[in-house]
């Protein structure tokens, strides 16, 4: 009788051991879901300079850029934004020039933080990301545009670059037409060409 009891006893911890793992694998799953579905309004817009001033001024005149930025790319839509915010921590050399270089030519070494903007729809952050890409095909030697992305998670950023290396990689070695769809290289047929 004792065997059975130390058996049920061991059976009974084990049991309780994979159901608190159960319970902490789902609640991670959960969290991740959560914010991959909060992450679905948000674009990340990179090459806007760092203004200098004070904070409060900083965020007002990267309010003032993110507008004229949507402006230019939907002039007919006003897009309300929740919130705007500089990501990662204010270095203020950025727009300085390094040691030796009266010109400023050093500033462009530097690259200012990107911004993140939450919006209030899937629908607007798709527009934009849409006009966008339709500015890059009329336009693709512009090296001025503002680049934009869906925000990511960390998992998804690092799967990317780890794309985006195997994309470069294989273009180098003269394979054309490719680009990254989801999480996977494909080629695309030339526009105008007949399969």
């Amino acid at each position: 009788m004792m065997v059975c009891t130390t058996s049920v006893d061991s059976l009974k911890n084990r049991l309780d051991h994979e159901k608190k793992e159960l319970e902490d694998t789902m609640d991670a799953k959960y969290q991740e879901i959560k914010e991959d579905a909060q992450r679905d309004f948000n674009v990340i817009i990179y090459g806007i300079p760092e203004p200098n001033g004070t904070a409060e001024a900083r965020q007002k005149e990267d309010s003032e850029k993110v507008r004229t930025t949507f402006n230019e790319l939907l002039p007919n839509q006003d897009i309300p934004v929740r919130k705007i915010y500089r990501l990662g921590k204010f270095d203020e050399n950025v727009n300085k020039p390094k040691a030796g270089e009266e010109d400023g030519a050093g500033a462009a070494a530097a690259h200012p933080r990107p911004i993140k903007v939450v919006l209030y729809s899937v629908q607007q952050k798709d527009m934009l990301l849409k006009q966008l890409t339709e500015n890059k095909k009329s336009n693709p030697n512009d090296q001025n545009r503002v680049q934009m992305t869906s925000d990511r998670s960390k998992k998804e950023r690092e799967l990317y670059k780890k794309l985006k290396a195997e994309l470069d990689r294989r273009t180098q070695e003269g394979e054309q037409n490719l680009h990254i769809r989801g999480d996977k290289i494909v080629t695309r047929n030339p526009r105008g060409s007949q399969l």
